[in-house]
């Protein structure tokens, strides 16, 4: 090692008094520390692992120290207390926890223990562990307390008694004023946010290693605990693993948060690694990476790398969530292509050593030939070829979200946990961008259009829309972008912002072809008067997007122009100009000779009235600057629609320019050329009404592509092959819904997923707000009674339910109050759904399957056992039981017109000496069932579906998809998707008898029914479970 890089060492040893040993027989030692990730008794085999299974991790630390020995001016921490504020600081407490683990492995290596000896007695040193021009910020300051903490523990036996006071002092001190903080900071308030799990984290580190010798730190631990525990509770309801703050500040987040969960466990026994966001994070970092693994998509503030060590991340949920090798196998992909930030990429080199299970091998994802469609309904990004193994492989991300992610923003605008969440003062979601609608595109996986990443919250650098001249411009008048704008942090508290929306509309892959859109009218300001800002993205080939925006206007709007801009990071970027054809494009020269371009066009078919121009663009960057060229091209905007075509390709490809053949306020209808063969695409752009959907493209989905050869690609709606009794005509027609079920039997989970569709409104009965016409022929009582119903009795009833499906709002007039009214105003477009509480209509059903509308019946049914047992358990048995005797007792039902099951039911609820429970209800469900079987053949199975809640609850997915995609003949929502997912694996919310919806858990009844009641509803079910499926114990 050169004298000049050895000086800064020696001087610092003779400084303090060094034991820089480990004992030698470790079987000897009594010692309190280590304790926070392992016991001294680990410690061997630890060493033996670093030499065999965990060789290549620990490889990982012997190259991160031996850079540190020979360039200790850079790694070491200063001298001086200036030089140490002076910067950002966060890594000197991040390195120093990969040089204490490496000091733990190899014990020979003095060199690095007296290094370890200097970098502790420096931090000990200093007066404050601040950054000094960003005093209020603790984030520097709990990285230096968790790398003291970490090493004290682990270096604790190698210390003399002075150091090991000196150095406890100092973390206590810092522990003790963190915890003070923590209940008047921003982070003491916030969750789910970097700094949250960054300065909670290192003072339950911090309180973890005080408390072994003062006991008082406990109370900072449980403060600690209390508040993640909220912060968790709140991560389970995002199904998607995601973070609003985007792939690389995750990382940041879950580095924190594992640590959390394995020390928490492993100190207190409290076990939270069932949460169901644990258990899809994995999907979150996997398929947002672009091809080859070779950096991460930039939404949110980015770089191209992940912040935290992925690889730490992966073995953990691989350890204790999945366990099955992909977190290994991921680990391994990702080692090569480390974080090229000093202060970053060492810091979970410890923990990845530590959870790394090498039993559980390495598996990689099953994947097709084909790139993977993803959508993060959550998140609201939607990435095609992430994941891809293949560098070469084409990559498209979409984005388009509500403020902090759809969990977080239903939470604070529904108020769904008072107690714990002060809207949005509970939150900050500072590092977003003004980036809905936005888009990126990597033909073969090289950069073409690509993201701000961390930067100033400008919409011009996210590939969206701006408008003007606007009054309220603030960055660039006149143009007004996003809202959140303008600022370093994206500006989440202004009431604007917390407004903010947009959503995924569609996202689909049909053979080799990719549609995905989005709307965003709900980014804008309303001032701006703006009706629809919709997006649509159309992959034709792994290096041709076709792009479509469509902006509508409100007639009083003052908007004139629209800019949209693309970013593009790499490459020469000019505008040239096409003599022949008479338009000009983007043309960009990229390092390896590739060449791409941008075209553009609006609905009349010139560039008249659009102006294109460039600009290289600088701005700062995490202590540093990142350049982009943008291409801005500004369009004359027309009342009350405007529309504009774009077309982006990379290398050798005959195109055309984009020609719009046919235009309407409901869609529009375009064609291209790609090495001679004509593409036409059509594209429903009123996405709200599934009947302007139909009208324009034949079937309710959102677009359709003909191909060379006649064949239509249709996206949004899965036609059946081979069904001779489904016509074309089929697709044609909305469907009319009505949900029945008994009572607890989990058609209030059906409804609550169908109601987040945008192309349904759901209408409860009976309920306060609604009821049923009565009259000379239909009274209250008969519709409780259980007698059947056909047309031909009460065709009264039969002509209102005609009506509520065809004209709701006229005919609802009377029969619900305001508040029915404004649900279903707040859905013009939408189809009325109704749904019977509590199974009373159940016998009625009939009546419906002659009704000229194309009414469909989702009846949803329940395992006998489950439900008795449910019905039981919750105390609601007598709530039932009154069900019951109003249907039972008083029966003056027409001839055959009362099912089998009830004159048993009669029976057994007359006894004087009080009905078996279990029995009258098995008898109930029985009957219910044989009305189901009825109307089966009476309805036949394209108007008739039969859903068990079992399969809802176990395959979410497959099963609402094919409810949705073969039964309804309708697009499947991300949003009914996003809830239903919450609803089935959240375990926050009930059936309607109060039961927890449990997925991994769906025969809960074995624990609660006795051999006999169990023995009493399979003997009366016998004949029913078979056909529905389940099966006898």
């Amino acid at each position: 090692m050169p004298l000049r890089l050895l000086l800064p060492l020696l001087l610092g040893l003779l400084q303090v008094s060094i034991c820089s040993q480990w004992p030698e027989d470790l079987n000897n030692v009594r010692s309190p520390h280590p304790m926070l990730f392992f016991s001294l008794k680990d410690v061997p085999s630890m060493r033996e692992r670093a030499a065999t299974t965990h060789k290549v991790i620990a490889q990982q630390m012997v190259d991160a120290i031996e850079t540190m020995k020979s360039d200790t001016s850079s790694y070491l921490p200063p001298t001086d207390q200036a030089n140490f504020s002076s910067a950002w600081n966060e890594g000197y407490g991040n390195n120093l926890c990969a040089l204490a683990m490496y000091c733990v492995l190899f014990p020979n290596d003095k060199s690095a223990l007296e290094l370890a000896h200097v970098y502790m007695e420096r931090m000990a040193a200093y007066q404050s562990w601040e950054y000094r021009s960003m005093l209020n910020d603790e984030m520097p300051i709990s990285h230096s307390l968790v790398g003291m903490a970490t090493a004290f523990d682990f270096l604790y036996p190698t210390f003399s008694p002075k150091q090991r006071e000196k150095y406890f002092m100092r973390i206590r001190k810092t522990t003790s004023r963190h915890f003070e903080r923590l209940k008047r900071a921003t982070w003491g308030m916030y969750h789910i946010q970097n700094h949250v799990l960054n300065n909670c984290v290192a003072l339950f580190i911090g309180a973890l290693v005080t408390n072994v010798h003062d006991k008082r730190a406990d109370l900072w631990a449980q403060l600690v605990m209390g508040h993640l525990n909220v912060t968790l509770g709140l991560l389970n309801l995002i199904v998607d693993g995601s973070l609003d703050e985007g792939v690389a500040y995750s990382t940041y987040t879950s580095r924190s948060l594992t640590m959390f969960l394995f020390l928490v466990q492993k100190h207190f026994g409290i076990n939270f690694l069932g949460n169901f966001w644990l258990k899809q994070h994995f999907w979150f970092l996997y398929r947002s990476m672009l091809p080859g693994y070779q950096e991460t998509v930039g939404i949110a503030d980015s770089n191209t790398h992940w912040f935290y060590g992925l690889g730490s991340m992966l073995v953990f949920l691989d350890k204790y969530v999945m366990r099955n090798g992909y977190g290994n196998w991921l680990a391994a992909r990702v080692r090569p292509r480390p974080n090229p930030s000093k202060s970053q990429r060492w810091s979970t080199y410890h923990t990845e050593f530590i959870w790394y299970d090498e039993s559980l091998g390495e598996k990689a994802v099953e994947e097709g030939s084909e790139p993977h469609l993803t959508c993060f309904s959550d998140w609201g990004v939607v990435t095609y070829g992430g994941g891809a193994p293949n560098a070469t492989t084409s990559f498209l991300s979409f984005k388009a979200g509500m403020l902090h992610g759809r969990a977080i923003n239903a939470v604070v605008k529904e108020n769904l946990f008072p107690n714990h969440i002060n809207g949005w003062d509970s939150f900050n979601p500072g590092h977003e961008h003004p980036d809905q609608n936005s888009f990126t595109f990597w033909p073969h996986g090289r950069p073409f259009i690509t993201e701000a990443y961390y930067g100033p919250k400008f919409s011009f650098l996210n590939n969206v829309l701006t408008f003007g001249p606007s009054p309220t411009a603030k960055c660039f008048p006149p143009y007004e972008g996003q809202v959140g704008e303008c600022y370093r942090w994206f500006d989440w508290q202004s009431p604007e912002a917390a407004q903010t929306s947009a959503d995924i509309v569609a996202a689909y892959k049909v053979e080799k072809f990719v549609f995905i859109s989005g709307e965003a009218v709900g980014a804008y300001r309303a001032e701006m008067l703006l009706k629809s800002v919709y997006r649509a993205l159309l992959l034709l080939t792994p290096n041709v997007l076709l792009v479509v925006d469509h902006i509508h206007l409100h007639p009083a709007s003052g908007l004139k122009v629209v800019n949209a801009f693309f970013n593009m990071r790499e490459g020469v970027l000019a505008l040239e100009e096409n003599m022949k054809l008479f338009y000009r494009e983007a043309v960009l020269e990229r390092s390896d000779g590739d060449v791409c371009h941008i075209m553009w066009r609006g609905s009349d078919n010139t560039q008249t009235g659009m102006n294109a121009s460039l600009m290289g663009y600088e701005y700062p960057c995490e202590f540093n600057t990142r350049r982009t060229q943008v291409l801005n091209v500004s369009v004359h905007l027309t009342l009350p629609i405007t529309r504009v075509a774009y077309l982006l390709f990379c290398g050798s490809v005959d195109v055309s320019m984009p020609v719009f053949q046919h235009i309407d306020e409901i869609g529009a209808s375009l064609y291209v050329y790609l090495d001679g063969a004509k593409y036409d695409v059509s594209i429903a752009t009123a996405h709200a009404s599934p009947h302007s959907r139909v009208q324009w493209l034949g079937h309710p989905g959102f677009a359709t592509l003909t191909l060379p050869d006649a064949n239509h690609i249709k996206f949004g709606i899965k036609l059946p092959e081979h069904d001779q009794n489904y016509t074309s005509a089929d697709a044609h027609v909305i469907p009319h819904i009505f949900v029945a079920s008994m009572i607890g039997a989990g058609g209030d989970v059906v409804i609550k997923m169908i109601n987040k569709s945008s192309d349904f409104v759901v209408l409860r009965y009976p309920s306060k707000e609604l009821v049923l016409p009565t009259g000379q022929q239909v009274s209250m009582e008969m519709v409780d009674d259980p007698c059947m119903w056909s047309t031909q009795h009460h065709r009264n009833l039969t002509s209102w339910f005609e009506n509520v499906y065809f004209a709701p709002r006229q005919t609802l007039l009377g029969y619900a109050k305001d508040s029915v009214l404004q649900v279903l105003n707040a859905r013009p477009h939408a189809e009325v759904v109704l749904y019977c509480i509590d199974g009373r209509m159940n016998s009625k059903l009939a009546l419906l399957s002659q009704l000229q509308r194309n009414v469909k019946v989702i009846y949803v049914v329940r395992d006998p056992r489950s439900w008795v047992a449910s019905a039981m358990k919750h105390g609601i048995y007598n709530e039932i039981l009154k069900i019951i005797h109003k249907s039972v007792i008083s029966i003056g039902c027409p001839r055959d017109t009362l099912p089998h099951w009830y004159n048993k039911m009669r029976g057994e609820a007359s006894k004087d000496k009080g009905a078996d429970p279990v029995l009258l209800l098995t008898y109930y469900w029985a009957a219910n069932m044989e009305l189901v079987r009825e109307y089966e053949q009476l309805f036949g199975k394209h108007r008739w579906l039969t859903l068990r809640i079992e399969d809802l609850v176990s395959t979410p997915d497959a099963t609402a998809s094919a409810l949705f995609s073969q039964f309804l003949k309708m697009p499947f929502p991300l949003s009914s998707y996003h809830h239903l997912m919450q609803l089935t694996r959240s375990q926050l919310h009930k059936l309607m008898l109060g039961e927890i919806i449990v997925h991994d858990k769906q025969e809960p009844w074995r624990d609660t029914l006795d051999e006999g009641a169990l023995k009493t509803i399979e003997d009366v079910t016998r004949t029913l479970l078979e056909p529905l499926g389940y099966k006898e114990i």
